[in-house]
């Protein structure tokens, strides 16, 4: 197919992306943190609206150690949209999910032609542990779309080395500066920078480039540049940051590289404390949660990297191309390898690395189009596309099944599937069902509750989880009332996470479920108590 058509497909395909998130972002419910999120964006805007007199962004929570981008932009999209305050900001979480797949898909296709960029969004967009999020997750979608920018605009911008043009370093500043202004943890970025330009370098004086002196030079002079820029761009959304802008950006990350998260975690079906889990446990989260096309198309792209490298005759002296993907691959390696090494408290799955999903789908990508394109047997990349095609169909055909539940995915092949995934490891970890449970409770309530009285209703996470949708509206709120669980509540509602179903005995009314695996429970207490936490030191009943 011509370079033309596959453009046209990628374009359709892209629209066609767009109009489902479109219509289905309200579909979603809340997650964990984001009431904290909407507050701490709210005093951002307030720190500004005040000339700098409301400090009250400066010492929030913990989420003064963040930067404020995607809170702030979210929190004013909230003042003119004519959604609800939680649908707003899911408006704009999802135009940033987006953002990653069309940055994938201009990556793909900077390194493979329109067809690699057509496969590396496809693949990202059947990546359900990445699209599951794309909607309500306000720290690692918004950060994971900023990286994959950056890294497009890093490797594009290889090819005008050794001296960046002034609109280059403002386009890359920039966005590793709105980046940074969401996680200050994407500082490695300037270390991925400086290993793709070591290579250039090397590469240079291998090939008897001279003035290489007055390259590094260059290099030097656009990468300070790069991090001027992404300084000054991070302290805009920065409150905290702004008080000390050398010193608290680096006390921030210290205090993330040193995050300490004492709560038990699910990890083939026991419970393991995250300061003791495993040396496998980050690897292990994506081999049972990305598809099985994933494996196929990059078991050919290592194939065809080899065969290619191995039928060299001359030295190795790598061109532009080679290069990047070498970099690419690095880029989603070099992580990995440090979270094995260093072991430090990582949970929720690959939640926090979620920015590593889209170059590994363009990997992917890239790989599957070159193995479309390679002088192989027919018969061989028949057999392997038919394959990759059914895998992508079995994964559409679970999407929709999970929906609005994607993220909690598990693949066949070494998951098992969602039955024994679900026994082994974390499902709903974040609340996201509670939207579902709460609007079953207010369709079923005047069945359970004759007499039309208030019915004070609790969650095993946080009360806005559930209190958002039964109090929205004025006539709700002459029916529900969102309690503690120790304040003796006529409904409790539990996901599965740390067995928060179990420490509310009573009849259980509604599960929320999919594929046979429940996500929630709705539970009416058959007589008067408080709560009795399965795990009293989590402090998962709290608010």
């Amino acid at each position: 197919m011509s370079e033309q058509k596959w453009r046209i497909l990628a374009r359709l395909y892209l629209l066609g992306v767009l109009g489902l998130l479109g219509a289905t972002f309200l579909h979603y419910g809340l997650t964990w943190d984001e009431e904290l999120h909407r507050l701490y964006g709210e005093c951002i805007l307030k720190w500004y609206g005040s000339f700098f007199k409301d400090a009250s962004a400066v010492n929030f929570e913990t989420l003064h150690f963040y930067g404020g981008f995607f809170d702030s932009v979210a929190a004013w999209a909230s003042q003119i949209l004519p959604l609800g305050v939680y649908e707003s900001r899911h408006f704009v979480n999802t135009l940033f999910g987006f953002l990653a797949i069309v940055y994938s898909y201009r990556l793909g296709k900077h390194l493979a032609g329109e067809a690699g960029g057509f496969f590396s969004a496809l693949f990202l967009t059947l990546t359900p542990v990445f699209y599951g999020h794309i909607f309500n997750n306000p720290k690692d979608i918004p950060f994971a779309a900023l990286f994959t920018a950056a890294l497009y605009y890093l490797i594009v911008f290889y090819d005008d080395l050794p001296r960046l043009t002034l609109k280059s370093v403002l386009k890359l500043g920039t966005v590793i500066g709105l980046m940074l202004g969401v996680r200050v943890g994407g500082i490695f970025i300037f270390g991925f920078a400086a290993l793709l330009w070591a290579a250039w370098t090397l590469i240079r004086m291998g090939s008897g480039g001279k003035g290489w002196g007055d390259c590094i030079k260059s290099l030097v002079v656009s990468g300070a540049g790069i991090l001027a820029v992404g300084w000054c761009v991070m302290l805009v959304f920065w409150p905290w940051a702004q008080t000390s802008p050398l010193q608290n950006p680096w006390r921030a990350f210290g205090t993330f590289s040193k995050f300490d998260w004492p709560l038990p975690v699910l990890y083939y079906g026991r419970y393991i404390s995250a300061k003791q889990l495993p040396w496998d446990y980050f690897s292990a989260w994506f081999f049972i949660s990305l598809p099985e096309f994933y494996f196929l198309a990059l078991l050919a792209g290592c194939f065809l990297g080899l065969r290619f490298f191995g039928g060299r005759r001359q030295g190795l002296l790598f061109e532009g191309r080679e290069v990047k993907v070498i970099f690419l691959a690095a880029v989603v390696l070099s992580p990995v390898l440090a979270v094995m090494i260093l072991r430090p408290t990582i949970y929720d799955g690959l939640r926090q690395f979620l920015f590593l999903i889209p170059p590994l789908a363009v990997l992917a990508g890239v790989s599957f189009t070159q193995l479309i394109h390679a002088s192989l047997s027919a018969r061989f990349k028949i057999i392997l596309s038919v394959l990759v095609f059914i895998s992508a169909l079995l994964t559409v055909w679970d999407m929709v099944r999970l929906h609005p539940y994607e993220n909690v995915y598990f693949n066949r092949l070494v998951g098992g599937g969602m039955k024994r995934g679900a026994n082994n490891f974390e499902t709903d970890y974040w609340g996201n069902s509670y939207k579902e449970g709460a609007e079953w409770l207010m369709c079923n309530y005047p069945s359970l509750y004759p007499d039309a009285r208030k019915i004070r209703v609790a969650n095993s996470s946080r009360p806005f989880l559930t209190g958002y949708f039964l109090e929205k509206r004025e006539a709700d709120r002459e029916h529900f009332q969102t309690v503690n669980p120790n304040e003796h509540p006529d409904i409790f509602m539990a996901v599965t996470r740390w067995n928060g179903h179990e420490a509310y005995p009573g009849r259980v009314l509604h599960t929320v479920e999919r594929c046979g695996v429940p996500l929630l429970y709705i539970i009416r207490p058959e007589a008067k108590q408080s709560v009795v936490a399965a795990f009293p030191e989590s402090g998962y009943n709290k608010s």
